[in-house]
């Protein structure tokens, strides 16, 4: 019989593709990114106080200078918002096998596997703060649709769908008024587009149900203070140990699109409303943070408009566009934000408090970063090793009416399947 390819395999050479590996999934760190520049409060496990300047005071009127009374005056009033660090972690762990088959970088692996987890890991930490800046200090991540529960299969809806999920998270299941947990569960796949996840248990869950960080407790768990939670027009709930009924002057401002899709007059309106009540705002401190779905909202009210003019030679055209600004506001295009809203965050009033920098847990005496696991029944340690990431601190905002956003946005059509 001839030779056959089957014969012969084992003498062939595998080839293996290089660097860089491709990612299935995204990386998004946009709004921690400058969230992470701004200025750092360094606070202990103590109530931070953040000090405002809540009325104007003074009096000022007609008097009479013929010997007229001056009568009394009046000055500033002061108050404090408050706030407390939350800690949060990322661990991996990685058994030794592993390690000592991928520890040579082009000799037994492509990558050495512990320094690409290690990068890895900061990369995901990132990945998920920026999710969880999108929430509203209550760490709802998604929620289950109507008629979206089939045992381990469930359906996302807006405005994040399964954008702020992760394959491999573990999640808390709550109740849709946060007033129980139900329990907990790792998600095994994400299908985007069809806005739906995967689970390897059901904890109970039914629609209306919503997805938290693992690791929560107790009814109505506090978690960290995103975008929604400062910039909220909210006449009910609290900020920052202040009641949003009792005090007008801590809540941002909304234009509300009533479900209608973008036009330009909001954008406009919400620009105004700053600017009436803040007084003067710098313009290169603003930034239009949205979700890609309203970037092309934007872009299509300037195709209505654009006239495009051609010189004498074959130039290509761009029918669309690229980077714009929002009545002069920098666009911050953030595929983590809320689909149907549009916010116009003055930086300059953002901050964090930071009981520890987000970095790797060390050993206070050796710096070292990697822990070997015990076994729970010998008390041996196991041949694995464990690192973790860690950040304990939260978001603070210092002058919530120079912040503003338009609300409940049309989602243009094919945005929901995404």
């Amino acid at each position: 019989m001839p030779q056959t390819t089957a014969d012969v395999v084992a003498l062939q050479l595998e080839k293996v593709k290089g660097k860089p590996l491709a990612k299935l999934f995204h990386i998004n760190d946009v709004f921690w990114n400058e969230i992470k520049t701004r200025d750092v409060q360094k606070v202990s496990s103590r109530e931070m106080r953040v000090p405002l300047m809540i009325r104007p005071g003074s009096r000022s009127g007609a008097v009479s200078l013929a010997g007229g009374a001056l009568g009394r005056g009046a000055a500033t009033k002061y108050d404090k918002a408050v706030l407390t660090p939350i800690a949060m972690r990322t661990a991996v762990e990685i058994n030794e096998d592993a390690l000592i088959q991928t520890e040579t970088e082009g000799e037994k692996a492509i990558v050495n596997l512990l320094a690409q987890e290690v990068t890895r890991a900061m990369e995901e930490t990132r990945t998920q703060l920026n999710a969880w800046m999108q929430t509203a200090g209550d760490g709802i991540l998604a929620t289950i649709a109507t008629g979206g529960v089939a045992g381990t299969t469930w359906t996302m809806t807006g405005p994040f769908y399964t954008q702020l999920l992760r394959e491999g998270q573990k999640i808390s299941v709550y109740t849709a008024n946060l007033g129980t947990k139900v329990g907990e569960a790792t998600i095994v796949t994400i299908d985007h587009p069809n806005n739906t996840i995967t689970v390897d248990a059901d904890p109970g869950a039914v629609q209306g149900y919503n997805i938290l960080p693992e690791g929560l407790s107790g009814a109505t768990p506090a978690w960290y203070f995103g975008i929604p939670y400062h910039v909220s027009s909210a006449a009910t709930g609290s900020w920052l140990g202040f009641s949003r009924a009792a005090e007008p002057a801590i809540r941002a401002h909304n234009v509300n699109a009533s479900n209608n899709a973008l036009t330009t007059p909001p954008i406009r309106l919400v620009l105004n409303k700053i600017l009436q009540r803040a007084g003067t705002v710098n313009p290169k401190s603003l930034l239009a943070h949205l979700h890609p779905a309203q970037k092309a909202a934007y872009e299509e009210l300037a195709v209505l408009v654009s006239e495009i003019n051609k010189g004498s030679s074959n130039e290509p055209v761009d029918l669309l566009y690229g980077d714009q600004r929002m009545a002069g506001v920098k666009q911050q295009v953030d595929i983590h934000a809320s689909r149907i809203r549009i916010d116009f965050l003055n930086m300059e009033s953002f901050g964090r408090a930071e009981s520890h920098p987000v970095d790797f847990l060390r050993d206070k005496k050796s710096g070292q970063i990697t822990y070997r696991p015990y076994d729970s029944t010998t008390g041996s340690p196991t041949a694995a090793i464990l690192f973790y990431i860690i950040w304990m601190g939260q978001i603070f905002v210092d002058n919530p009416v120079a912040n503003g956003y338009i609300s409940n946005l049309e989602l243009p059509s094919g945005y929901d399947n995404i």
